[in-house]
């Protein structure tokens, strides 16, 4: 029987928060070992990253379970921490989120991504030699998808274009979410990250804790 493990990390304003899903260890064999392990491309494992552009975990607090309630779910059932923290050098979208897939810090003289631009620039990409998830995954065998509300993403797609399987960026939240449902369903893939940016939008537009900001958190849930 498989089973969800829901890793929530929450953190501050800006990129702020990544739930990671997956599916439960491959069944135990009759003498309760654990089965052959499989290869790679075969794993029964399948990862669901989604980033709540901009979600602030005060709101979480102040709309309740009642208002959020799945994400509350995923607190409830896995691990998570509403302390989290973007990257300290600059904690706008496009350099965060390049952060969360790289795993490494923003600053290039230090060993980041370099990335510190927030805008679409097709002049601009990340270095060549950059992995990310994507790559380590694919370089596993395993399939990837990305489901984007923001055009500017594309900054990934032409970074790794051999090792994103799909690439959708649509910013209407209405149609990226069952594009991301139906593949998700229909695909299988083994690792699909979606982008939600209805919380950052609306908290730039009228103040973060804005009547606004909380109806955009809970419509994002």
């Amino acid at each position: 029987m498989r089973r969800l493990f829901p890793l929530v990390s929450l953190g501050i304003f800006v990129v702020v928060v990544l739930v990671v899903a997956f599916t439960a260890l491959p069944d135990r064999d009759g003498d309760g070992g654990r089965s052959a392990k499989r290869e790679p491309a075969q794993s029964d494992r399948k990862v669901l990253a989604i980033s709540i552009d901009g979600l602030n975990p005060d709101a979480l607090t102040k709309l309740g379970p009642a208002k959020t309630p799945n994400i509350h779910r995923l607190i409830d059932e896995g691990a998570s921490t509403l302390n989290a923290r973007t990257a300290y050098e600059k904690n706008i979208t496009l350099p965060n989120h390049t952060g969360m897939v790289t795993s490494d810090p923003i600053d290039a003289d230090e060993g980041g991504h370099g990335v510190t631009w927030n805008v679409g620039d097709p002049s601009k990409s990340i270095s060549k030699d950059e992995d990310s998830v994507f790559t380590v995954a694919h370089e596993a065998g395993l399939s990837t998808g990305v489901f984007v509300t923001k055009q500017k993403f594309e900054l990934w797609q032409r970074a790794w274009e051999d090792d994103i399987d799909l690439f959708v960026p649509i910013d209407d939240h209405a149609k990226l979410v069952p594009e991301a449902v139906e593949d998700l369903a229909d695909e299988q893939r083994d690792l699909t990250f979606v982008h939600l940016s209805l919380p950052d939008v609306a908290g730039h537009k009228s103040g973060g804790m804005s009547p606004d900001y909380l109806d955009a958190v809970a419509e994002s849930d």
